[in-house]
Parts: structure tokens; sequence; C-alpha cells
């Protein structure tokens, strides 16, 4: 992908999913993004540097809107009588190890109080429509294509994009929860 359209599109991640919080990824033992990091510890910093410090609570208005949707879809299944919108924690990975070496732009993880299974749905956001899965990720990775202009909810055209993505998103997250690999 030419360099003036990934930079773009590292905007849009950023403004839609939000970032990890940049001084508490310094003060960690791996602040180098440049350097490998593994698929689980690239997880594992993740989730301490997030924005945020309530999972449930995103801070970019997309993300947020993205894990309410997700949230709705999961407590309107039948016979999910133990759903709980607490086991339902969204973490960005927008300038993070888990960017840079896995494309992973955020994830979310569900934990299913009557099953005690606990699933995770990476999310990969792109603006470029030629973007492909990584294939050892086939089947696992919920992939966004957005505009290459961004997204604003306040303009009535964005709008319309907006709630198209997050709905048709949504829809494969919870597929991607309800049937993916439990997790430790």
């Amino acid at each position: 992908m030419p360099s003036n359209i990934a930079g773009q599109g590292h905007i849009i991640e950023a403004e839609l999913l939000g970032t990890v919080k940049k001084e508490k990824y310094e003060r960690s033992d791996h602040p180098n993004v440049e350097a490998y990091l593994d698929f689980g510890q690239s997880i594992d910093l993740v989730k301490r540097t997030q924005p945020s410090e309530n999972p449930t609570l995103p801070e970019a208005p997309f993300a947020a809107d993205l894990r309410r949707a997700v949230s709705k879809k999961l407590a309107s299944l039948p016979n999910n009588f133990a759903y709980d919108p607490k086991n339902l924690e969204y973490y960005t990975a927008v300038k993070s190890h888990l960017d840079q070496w896995h494309s992973i732009d955020a994830f979310l993880e569900y934990l299913d109080r009557q099953t005690g299974k606990k699933t995770r749905a990476l999310i990969d956001l792109t603006i470029d429509p030629t973007k492909s899965i990584d294939p050892a990720f086939a089947g696992q990775i919920v992939l966004i294509l957005a505009p290459g202009d961004g997204l604003d909810k306040q303009i009535e055209g964005d709008r319309i994009i907006w709630n198209k993505l997050i709905e048709e998103a949504s829809d494969e997250i919870v597929q991607q929860l309800l049937q993916g690999q439990e997790i430790k």
C-alpha cells in the first residue's frame, strides 16, 4: 500500500478505534513498536496500555458505538439470560505491537457466564479495498473497510456509512465471539 494511503489509514484507525495510551506504552517493558513482540505478549501489553481504565467504556465514539451494538446483539440472543454487559470488553491496539506486527487494530473479549467460555474477536480497520487477511488469521479477523477520507457521525452521509459499518461489523463480531476458540 502506498505510504500516503498507509499514513491516512493510521489517522482514520486512531479516530475511529482510539489508540493505546502513549505514556503507558512508553513506560512498559516493550516501548519500541519497531521491535517484534509475539501475539500473546502484544495482547497483554495492549490490555495494560488502554486509554480508559474501564474496557467496557471505549473513548472513541465509533468504538463505543461498535461495542454497544455488539452488546445489544449478545443481550438479545435467545436463552442468553446470564448476559452481563460488563463481560464484553473492548481494547484498542492502534499504534501498538499488535497493530504493527500482527495487523490487529482492536479486539473485543467476551466471557459467556453460562458456559464460562471466554472468546475474542479481532478487528482490522482499513481504507484499502484490496487488503486481504493474513492466512494465519483467516476466519478470525473482522475486516472493516472505512472510507479514505474518514467519517464524521455529525454529517448525515457519513452517519449512514457509520451506522452501516457498525451494523455489519457487529454482526461479524458476535459470530466470532460465539463461535471463536476459547482463550485463557
